[in-house]
């Protein structure tokens, strides 16, 4: 199961390290994948679409632009990916919940986050009733096609979760689906959060050779 569209909700780095890496593969869905994503800052979009100048780029979460595909196509395959602030989360979701909702049940885009602290439920109060929902983890090294990412899937977004899986797959060789939700604040905490704690023994690393004498090009080439 791969998906025929994908929306990106918000052009910051995770977005646009999910683009660049679908982008820069041979992947099979890749070119018949429509892609759009969505930003608020006019020189955030003007930086989006000259990046990405084969996708749809627009200040408006609802542009016809995206929806009218969705809605025509009454396809399963199409996946939100919510790349906003948590803060932002609500707001999007229950902005987004009045096209939902025009779909058929069984045609209704997968919604994914991908924030810590907000709950499937949450999410799921937020969006039309039966809304196929997945939380999402990746952790920084998605930035270099490095990351490990977690998944945990609403009831509703069960059959789905391959379809997921196939667009982390392009920037994350690790992906664990969760048997329950809790496990995902774990995730945060090793896989979300350590590797800041290699970056920080590298530096130190660097920095004592460099108090021994040792230039600073050749201790990080070596290290």
């Amino acid at each position: 199961s791969t998906p025929n569209q994908l929306t990106f909700i918000g052009g910051g780095c995770l977005a646009q390290a999910l683009i660049s890496g679908i982008y820069s593969t041979n992947t099979s869905w890749r070119d018949g994948c429509k892609i759009s994503v969505t930003a608020r800052r006019q020189e955030r979009i003007d930086e989006l679409k000259a990046k990405f100048p084969l996708a749809t780029v627009t200040s408006n979460n609802l542009d016809p632009a995206i929806w009218s595909t969705a809605t025509s196509q009454q396809s399963d395959s199409h996946v939100v990916l919510i790349c906003t602030l948590p803060i932002d989360v609500p707001k999007v979701c229950l902005e987004l919940a009045g096209i939902i909702k025009t779909l058929d049940v069984t045609s209704r885009p997968t919604v994914v986050t991908m924030c810590p602290g907000i709950s499937v439920a949450q999410l799921q109060s937020w969006l039309p009733e039966e809304t196929p929902v997945v939380r999402s983890m990746p952790n920084t090294p998605v930035m270099c096609r490095q990351g490990a990412t977690a998944l945990f899937p609403s009831d509703s977004a069960l059959s789905r979760i391959e379809l997921v899986a196939a667009v982390f797959r392009e920037v994350s060789p690790a992906i664990s689906v969760l048997p329950q939700e809790s496990l995902l604040d774990v995730v945060a905490a090793i896989s979300g959060s350590a590797p800041a704690h290699f970056y920080y023994l590298i530096e130190s690393m660097i920095t004592a050779a460099e108090s021994h004498g040792l230039p600073t090009d050749i201790a990080r080439s070596l290290i």
